[in-house]
């Protein structure tokens, strides 16, 4: 049995895959339950004082007493990576509904290299890769970089988020940004000081349009 073998049956052992949704066997969300997620009609979220360096903020779900409660936090911390492509198709049909400008790339928001080896994998740079591939449009990972290990922002009041974004991204290659138009990627979206704060970053590096898209907000 081979590494990657062992490590399934392991993975299969500890988490059991049953549809989060009906309990069905051998999957983590079936059609029929992937259906029943249901996208909002309007997806703009209005924008804010913590939201202010982003030009749209497009939310596909509301998180709070969906499927979606139980689907994101297995896809980050049960490694059901399979989940990406669902997560991804719920993203893809919700930015269908806007008009992408020319010279659009895409930045999945960062994991600090610390979690990123704890999980082994970046959900947003996931969801991503579903857009990319359906939109044909230039996927970038390594623009911004995320230097500190921040805590949970929706643990927190507004000025303790305010001080733990502090410094707490940086653009490593301004060049790539230039008169660019940038989506950037995340799952949830909770006060949207996390965007807004890369979003002022690629600003100050001469990015022009900047929008924030996520699959759910609470």
């Amino acid at each position: 049995m081979s590494f990657s073998q062992i490590k399934q049956f392991l993975l299969d052992l500890l988490f059991p895959i049953d549809c989060l949704g009906c309990g069905q066997k051998d999957t983590w969300l079936c059609e029929n339950c992937f259906q029943k997620i249901k996208i909002l009609d309007n997806n703009l979220i209005p924008k804010n004082n913590d939201t202010l360096f982003l030009d749209k903020i497009i939310s596909a779900c509301h998180y709070k007493n969906s499927l979606l409660e139980k689907i994101i936090p297995t896809f980050k911390y049960k490694f059901a990576t399979e989940l990406a492509r669902p997560l991804g198709q719920i993203l893809i049909q919700t930015l269908s509904k806007f008009e992408i400008p020319s010279e659009t790339i895409l930045i999945p928001v960062p994991l600090h290299q610390k979690r990123f080896n704890e999980r082994g994998f970046n959900q947003a740079e996931l969801l991503a890769k579903e857009l990319s591939l359906h939109f044909d449009l230039l996927l970038q990972t390594k623009i911004i970089s995320r230097t500190k290990n921040t805590e949970h922002q929706a643990r927190l009041n507004r000025t303790e988020r305010l001080q733990n974004l502090d410094q707490c991204f940086r653009c490593l290659n301004p060049d790539l940004v230039k008169n660019k138009n940038i989506i950037l990627i995340d799952d949830v979206l909770t006060t949207g000081s996390t965007l807004n704060n890369i979003a002022e970053i690629l600003k100050k590096s001469g990015a022009k349009e900047i929008w924030g898209l996520v699959v759910a907000h609470e």
